[in-house]
C-alpha cells in the first residue's frame, strides 16, 4: 500500500513538474510582433516593447518591420494568417478590424481591453457581434484649422468657427483673394482639398455610407441626403473653375502644405497633421468645427491605428502579456511624453497628457466623442467616394451619377465580402 502511495506521489510531483515546465517554456516563447514603418511606427513599437521589457523582463519580443506602405503590409499579414505563419500581435488601421474580425481572420480580445476607457467611435470600429478584436494605440480627430493672421485680417474672429455651412461659404468668398487673370492667390476654404473626404460632406449633410443587417453591410451610396451633399461640392466647385487647385503660379501642393504655405485660410486637417506637419512649421492656427447642415451631423472621423493579434498566432498568452504594455493609461502616458506627436488612444491617458498639448488641440480634442465610426472595407470605399468627389467638383461628371457609380461599385464588392463573413 505504501509504494502504491509513493508511486502517486511521484506521478503527482512529475505531472506539477511538467505542467510548471510547460508553463515556463510558454512564457519564455517570444511574441513576434509585426508592424510597419509608415509614420514612425517601427519607433513608437520598438519604444513601448523597451518599455514593456523593463516592466516584465521575461517577455522575449521580436519586433519585424514588415512593409512601409500599408497596403502591402496588409497583404503580407493575410498571407501570413492564410498559411498559418501569422505573427503574434500585429499593427492594423482601427478601420479594418470590423472587416478581419467579421471573416474570423483575429482573436477575440474583448476581456482584455475591458478597463480600456476609448472613444465610442474606436469601439465601433473594433467590435463585431458584441465582441472586441483591436486595441486602439493612438487616435486622429479632423476638424477645421484655421489661419488666425488670415482671419483678422479679414475681420473674422478666429477664436469662432462658422456657424453652418451658409457661413462657411460667406467667410470662404472672405479670405479669397482673386487675381485678375481668375488665378487664385489665396482661397478661404477647399471642400475637396484636406483630410476630410467626400464621406465628410455626406455625413455633414445627413447622409450615411452603409446599413448592417443580420445577412452583413450593404451600401447606400445614393441616397438623397449624399446626392445633396455631391451638388453643394459641385456648386463650390463651379465657383472655383472647375479646378482643384486654382492657384496663381501653378501652385500645387497637397494639403496641409497650402495652410502653411498661405493658399488657403481653412483647411480640415487631423491631430496627427497638425502635430506633425503644421506645428514645426510656427503657423498662427487655431482649430474648430466643420459645419453641417440642419439635420444633418459633425463629419469628423478618427482615422486611429491599432493592434490586433491574428486568429492563429502561435503564442496568444504571450501578445496577451504585451498588450496591457501598449494600451494601458501608464504605458500611453509614458508614450505620449516620449514621442509627442501621436494622441493615446486611451481616453484616460489622453486626459491626462491634455494640459502638455498645444492650444490648438482644444477645439478638436473636444470632439472626440462625435467621431463618424469607418465602415467595412473603408479604404475602398473612401478612395471611391474621394474620386467621384474630384470628378463632380471639375465638372466630369454629375453628382447623383456618380455616386450611382459608386453605388454598383460598393455593391458588388460588399457582395463579396458578405459571402466570406463568419456567422
Amino acid at each position: 500500500m505504501s509504494s502504491q502511495k509513493n508511486l502517486w506521489s511521484v506521478a503527482a510531483i512529475v505531472s506539477v513538474f511538467i505542467v510548471l515546465l510547460a508553463g515556463a517554456l510558454a512564457s519564455a516563447e517570444k511574441v513576434v510582433v509585426w508592424t510597419t514603418s509608415n509614420n514612425k511606427m517601427d519607433v513608437h513599437y520598438e519604444f513601448l516593447i523597451n518599455q514593456a521589457k523593463m516592466k516584465d523582463p521575461s517577455l522575449d519580443v521580436e519586433l519585424s518591420v514588415v512593409a512601409t506602405a500599408q497596403a502591402d503590409f496588409l497583404q503580407k499579414l493575410s498571407i501570413a494568417i492564410a498559411t498559418g505563419t501569422a505573427p503574434d500581435f500585429a499593427w492594423m488601421d482601427s478601420g479594418l478590424v470590423k472587416s478581419w474580425a467579421s471573416q474570423g481572420l483575429l482573436t477575440d480580445i474583448t476581456k482584455a481591453v475591458a478597463d480600456m476607457n476609448m472613444a465610442p467611435s474606436d469601439l465601433e470600429e473594433m467590435s463585431y457581434k458584441g465582441k472586441i478584436y483591436g486595441a486602439p494605440l493612438y487616435i486622429a480627430v479632423r476638424g477645421l484649422v484655421k489661419r488666425v493672421d488670415y482671419l483678422q485680417n479679414a475681420g473674422i474672429n478666429p477664436a469662432q468657427d462658422p456657424a453652418n455651412i451658409e457661413e462657411l461659404d460667406q467667410w470662404n468668398q472672405k479670405l479669397t483673394i482673386k487675381h485678375p487673370d481668375g488665378k487664385y492667390q489665396q482661397v478661404g476654404f477647399l471642400p475637396w482639398e484636406g483630410n476630410w473626404g467626400g464621406a465628410g460632406w455626406i455625413w455633414a449633410f445627413g447622409g450615411e455610407l452603409i446599413t448592417e443587417t443580420e445577412k452583413g453591410f450593404f451600401p447606400t451610396a445614393d441616397l438623397p441626403a449624399n446626392i445633396h451633399a455631391f451638388n453643394w461640392l459641385a456648386e463650390w466647385g463651379l465657383r472655383l473653375g472647375r479646378v482643384l487647385r486654382p492657384f496663381a503660379g501653378g501652385y500645387n501642393r497637397s494639403y496641409p502644405y497650402q495652410l502653411a504655405d498661405g493658399y488657403v485660410a481653412m483647411q480640415a486637417a487631423s491631430t496627427t497633421q497638425v502635430s506633425q506637419q503644421i506645428l514645426p512649421l510656427n503657423v498662427p492656427i487655431t482649430t474648430g468645427r466643420v459645419p453641417h447642415v440642419p439635420g444633418g451631423r459633425n463629419g469628423a472621423w478618427g482615422g486611429a491605428q491599432c493592434v490586433v493579434i491574428p486568429v492563429n498566432a502561435t503564442n496568444k498568452e504571450g501578445a496577451l502579456r504585451l498588450l496591457p504594455h501598449f494600451i494601458s493609461t501608464e504605458a500611453q502616458v509614458t508614450w505620449y511624453r516620449n514621442n509627442k506627436e501621436l494622441l493615446p488612444a486611451n481616453l484616460d491617458a489622453l486626459f491626462q497628457i491634455a494640459r502638455d498639448l498645444p492650444v490648438a488641440y482644444g477645439h478638436l480634442l473636444d470632439q472626440v466623442a462625435e467621431l463618424n465610426a469607418r465602415p467595412p472595407l473603408w479604404t475602398e470605399y473612401n478612395s471611391a467616394l474621394n474620386s467621384a468627389m474630384q470628378q463632380v467638383v471639375q465638372g466630369k461628371a454629375m453628382p447623383a451619377q456618380a455616386l450611382s457609380d459608386v453605388q454598383a461599385q460598393m455593391a458588388a464588392m460588399y457582395e463579396e465580402f458578405n459571402k466570406s463573413l463568419k456567422q
